[in-house]
């Protein structure tokens, strides 16, 4: 019997249409086994390779998919269908340049390829907005009855702020579509943005009739000011934010919709626990905030940007009075004020621009630095390359154009160093307000500190630091406007604002309320009702919960004046001012406090970790480098200071003040629960730094007493060099004299250092900072002090610390002698776990130095 006879090309062609045509109406098991039937009689076959591969892609099977593709395009490489394929399975493999080059392969063989266009515009839309507005238009002209590219490019002019015609296109996207919710919905945000509060409910209700678990619409909908919505809804979103499938997005939106809703409704216990379970779920899928990273971080920029920077014959780079910088944080009234200012005939508002923030972010990691190496030429390309932003959005007609990003406040160095014609307006308000108003909504920070009330606090404190220095050193006045003032004054703080930015006055500048522009902040509704005195003192319906913030803000030293409204004034609005107090003699704790000194890495942080379990003793929780590093004259590279060495000189009564100020409001037991400074419990500071600090401490503290651990110098060399090494423990990223970054602390004539082997500069901070240590001991009287070896701590820790305390004139408690009933934990600033004779590892290196260091090493075996 003869075989059956093979279908034709042209046949084989029909069959794969004919299932292609199933395959989209979702039909892929049909479709695969008439693809693989083609496959197994032309196994060459492109078509059938092109269609699987696309089913693979459908199924979640990327490499396979990516597979048949290839192969597919390597036997035909003539249809744009392929290749735009191709391109999206590279997109789900995260390979944006290959995907890239297939879509522009699609479109070479097919210019007018509407799919490949598409997925090149969403491909290109992060990295050039305008680019990819140019392709989602060409594919919406090509193709105009397709809702998809209509809602796309409505979506990126959105991003590009052309408001107007994206509110046309959302619009354009439902009438091709009435079920498309995802235009419905953004249709209203933007009209919610635009102030047409009415139109936008109407929006988000049509979505929730179509897809009733769509959440962002439900949560902004039940959120939106002044409208109460049918219980229908609220129980729906307490129903969806507790069922177990939901994601955790949709339950951050969720309880925030809810925490807003009960807020309006006075149930404030109720709305604290929305907010506050909308933060813990941030909390969780984001990583920790961390002040010290902020605060390294806001020493580099007050570093770089510093008097002496500003003093420089620096070239000019534009002369431009356009720019307008309104600053502050996060919901502290800049918004408010920029509507103001955009009310007047001759200003534009642009919103929150991401140019300034961007700039920074391309000249990292560099930045800050970098600016005072930059060629003038180069910081042009950057001012011009901002002055086309703002001359595109704002026209050619306005003479000032405001850019209200809050945190360019972070930026002011850069800002003033491109545009030193620009104006600063800075925006203050109570930071207990601001507290809770950035709690409650739901901001994309690069140190997100809004998650809780004491990180803010942190944050907040850190910000007036820096926003203190800019005051100090910037060459362009910064204009404040204090948030209750303005409530309280409204034209005489809106005529100073206008005045300030060289404007004639202007009455709709006091009618604000009513300029329509779209505001893409929280605070869309408040900018368009007339000034309000209620959203003063909106932390005292959360008192229980901000009590610590205000401690914490209390205790660092700093006040802000709370008048009521109607007795604030534009002078009563002053920056945030430490105590001034003078202490005739420390509080009670501090009378005799105790100092442990060390050279770096040799086990002091496992020594006072371990006193401090002492219920007798308190401390400052850990190394406390911002005692004394928050004096920015105290720090190396300021006059007179090239290194972590201070003397009684420097323990001038300004800083003497503030640092037993610090100390007194700061105190913790073990359980880091608050201690009056006025307890009979003796302070204990264990910061690395301070061992080059006893002269100094010694001025403040005359009475104080020092414990000085020392360490085998082979044991002390490793750890430092391995310290070094793993990149944990860097202390300045550039110091004067020394390439690189510098680890531990900085010894006196450090600069020896340069280009000496690492073994080298450790046996040299160990040397120095040991010999330092003792020649400041034997000046002091004799019963001040005491030393201590490692080897003795570690042999017999329950000996060591009862000497410790028999020095301190302490007894030992119950508490201490539980703990040391139990060996040693490792410290928390152990890189790598104790080992006997682990110093050998470096043994070749450490031999070398070894004689270097003799003469300090047999001066502290004589110490025993």
């Amino acid at each position: 019997m003869p075989a059956p006879q093979k279908p034709s090309l042209e046949e084989i062609q029909q069959q794969l249409e004919s299932a292609f045509s199933r395959h989209k109406r979702g039909d892929l098991g049909f479709a695969t086994t008439v693809y693989r039937q083609v496959l197994a009689q032309y196994p060459d076959q492109p078509t059938a390779l092109h269609y699987l591969g696309l089913i693979a892609q459908q199924s979640g099977n990327s490499q396979q998919a990516l597979q048949l593709l290839q192969r597919s395009i390597a036997i035909d490489s003539s249809d744009p269908r392929a290749h735009n394929h191709l391109g999206q399975v590279y997109v789900a493999l995260n390979d944006k340049r290959n995907a890239a080059l297939c879509f522009e392969r699609a479109l070479q063989i097919e210019p007018n390829h509407v799919a490949s266009l598409n997925n090149l515009a969403n491909l290109t839309l992060t990295r050039d907005l305008a680019q990819a507005i140019a392709l989602y238009r060409r594919a919406l002209q090509l193709s105009p009855d397709a809702a998809f590219a209509s809602y796309n490019l409505a979506q990126a002019l959105k991003e590009y702020n052309s408001f107007d015609e994206a509110l046309l296109l959302y619009r354009r996207t439902i009438a091709l579509d009435p079920k498309h919710f995802q235009a419905r919905h953004m249709l209203g945000v933007l009209l919610e943005q635009r102030g047409e509060f009415p139109e936008a409910i109407s929006e988000y209700l049509t979505v929730q009739r179509l897809n009733p678990r769509h959440v962002s619409s439900l949560a902004n909908a039940i959120g939106i000011r002044n409208y109460i919505p049918e219980f229908t809804l609220v129980r729906r979103a307490e129903a969806l934010v507790t069922r177990p499938d939901a994601s955790d997005e949709d339950r951050i939106k969720l309880h925030r919709g809810l925490g807003r809703h009960y807020e309006r409704a006075s149930d404030f216990e109720r709305a604290f626990a929305h907010f506050d379970a909308a933060n813990g779920l941030l909390r969780r899928n984001r990583a920790p905030f961390d002040i010290r990273s902020v605060s390294k971080n806001f020493d580099r920029i007050t570093s770089a940007f510093s008097r002496d920077f500003f003093a420089r014959d620096l070239a000019r780079i534009s002369d431009s009075k356009r720019p307008v910088f309104i600053v502050g944080l996060p919901r502290s009234g800049t918004t408010l004020t920029e509507q103001i200012l955009a009310s007047h005939p001759r200003v534009f508002g642009t919103g929150e621009l991401p140019d300034i923030p961007k700039m920074a972010k391309l000249l990292r990691p560099e930045y800050p630095e970098c600016v005072a190496l930059m060629e003038p030429d180069a910081l042009a390309d950057l001012a011009n390359d901002y002055l086309r932003v703002i001359d595109r959005l704002a026209g050619p007609e306005p003479l000032r154009v405001t850019d209200k990003m809050p945190l360019n406040s972070l930026h002011l160095g850069l800002i003033a160093r491109l545009f030193p014609e620009a104006r600063v307006v800075y925006c203050r308000r109570d930071p207990l307000d601001i507290g809770v108003s950035c709690f409650v909504e739901l901001f994309d920070l690069e140190h997100d500190y809004t998650t809780t009330l004491e990180d803010f606090g942190h944050y907040f404190l850190e910000h007036e630091r820096l926003m203190a220095h800019w005051r100090a050193v910037l060459p362009i006045p910064i204009h404040e406007v204090c948030y209750e003032a303005l409530i309280a004054e409204p034209e005489t703080t809106c005529r100073a604002i206008i005045d300030y930015c060289g404007l004639d006055w202007h009455p709709a500048c006091l009618d604000f309320h009513k300029t329509e522009r779209t505001i893409q902040t929280p605070s869309r509704w408040q900018v368009r009702q007339p000034l309000y005195q209620t959203s003063i003192g909106r932390w005292r319906n959360y008192l229980q919960h901000t009590a610590p913030l205000a401690q914490l803000l209390e205790a660092s030293g700093f006040t802000y004046t709370r008048d009521t409204p109607e007795r604030q004034t534009t002078a009563s609005c002053r920056p945030l001012k430490r105590h001034d107090r003078r202490w005739a003699t420390p509080p009670r704790s501090l009378i005799r406090p105790i100092f442990i000194v060390a050279a770096p890495r040799s086990g002091s942080t496992l020594l006072f970790e371990t006193l401090v379990q002492s219920d007798r003793v308190c401390s400052l929780g850990g190394e406390a480098h911002w005692l004394v590093e928050n004096h920015r004259e105290l720090r190396p590279g300021a006059p007179g200071i090239d290194s972590n060495r201070l003397t009684a000189a420097h323990a001038i009564g300004e800083y003497r003040d503030s640092i037993i100020h610090q100390i007194a409001t700061h105190l913790v037991d073990q359980a880091g629960n608050s201690v009056e400074a006025e307890s009979d419990r003796v302070f204990v500071e264990k910061t690395p730094k301070n061992a080059l600090r006893i002269p100094f401490f010694d001025r403040i503290f005359p009475r104080s007493r020092f414990v000085f651990l020392w360490r085998d110098p082979r044991e002390n060399i490793s750890s430092i060099l391995e310290a070094w090494r793993s990149g944990k423990f860097r202390t300045y990223k550039k110091v004067d004299g020394f390439e690189g970054t510098w680890s531990l602390l900085l010894p006196p004539d450090y600069r020896q250092c340069r280009a000496r082997p690492l073994e080298e500069i450790a046996a040299f901070q160990w040397e120095c900072t040991n010999r330092v240590i003792l020649e400041d001991l034997e000046a002091l009287d004799p019963g001040r002090w005491i030393s201590l070896s490692y080897s003795d701590l570690i042999a017999n820790p329950a000996a060591s610390l009862k000497r410790i305390l028999k020095f301190a004139e302490l007894d030992i408690d119950s508490t201490l002698e539980q703990h040391l009933a139990h060996p040693l934990p490792h410290s928390r600033y152990t890189d790598t776990a104790p080992a006997a004779d682990k110093w050998r590892m470096n043994e070749p290196e450490i031999s070398r130095v070894l004689s270097s260091v003799e003469n300090i090493w047999q001066r502290l075996r004589g110490l025993d």
